[in-house]
């Protein structure tokens, strides 16, 4: 995820290297609306790319680019909505819902992934978690003792790229981890939908003013954690 408009360059240049290098392809033309941040004529010019812009105030002209602005958003809300985590989570549902949506089957694409358009192998989805659901990460030998605890609650958020490592959020100490050993939640557990658990998830990441929750009237540690 980018964190400001400002990366927007580089990131352009590093991934048109990466299609050169990872699928010996060329880049031709590159198509997009006026932002400034866009602007790098000597680097297309370097590559011989069509430097394309759509006219002012005309999103329509670059239909399939603001279709999909709208596609991977609402993949992304509909997984915050069903995993019933805060809205500061926003940025790990954007990156399931294209982890998902590129490894569907697209009418478009005559019932094809885009993944298999790529890669032209289909993608493994033995490893495909749910986010927000409850798993378990396995604690470092180093860390703990013969009566210690073997994993510790977490709540999937994320794939690491390039390694095999999942993001975790730390249901016990509310940090994020990232671990190469993940535990499926047992049979017959249901992620935690209650508001009050997801109180618990946030505290100290998220900063709610917890002295005047409403919610607050409760006992936290009597509450079922999951329903």
């Amino acid at each position: 995820m980018l964190k400001s408009k400002g990366e927007v360059r580089q990131y352009i240049q590093d991934f048109i290297k990466l299609i050169e290098n990872q699928h010996s392809a060329r880049v031709k033309a590159i198509r997009i609306d006026n932002g400034p941040e866009f602007a790098i004529p000597q680097f297309y010019a370097s590559k011989g790319i069509v430097h394309q812009t759509s006219c002012v105030e005309s999103p329509q002209k670059n239909g399939r680019v603001e279709g999909k602005h709208q596609h991977v958003p609402n993949v992304g809300r509909a997984l915050l909505f069903q995993s019933k985590l805060p809205k500061q989570f926003w940025s790990y549902a954007i990156l399931h819902a294209t982890y998902i949506i590129n490894r569907v089957p697209n009418t478009l694409l005559k019932n094809e992934s885009p993944y298999f358009l790529l890669y032209n192998h289909i993608p493994n989805l033995h490893d495909l978690k749910v986010f927000g659901s409850l798993c378990y990460a396995s604690t470092l030998h180093s860390h703990r003792t013969k009566l210690a605890p073997r994993a510790r609650k977490c709540i999937f958020l994320d794939y690491k790229h390039g390694v095999k490592e999942t993001v975790l959020l730390d249901l016990t100490m509310n940090i994020y981890y990232h671990v190469n050993l993940l535990h499926p939640c047992p049979p017959g557990l249901i992620i935690p939908h209650h508001p009050l658990y997801i109180i618990k998830i946030t505290l100290h990441y998220l900063f709610i003013n917890l002295h005047h929750h409403p919610l607050l009237k409760h006992n936290l540690h009597h509450l079922p954690p999951f329903i």
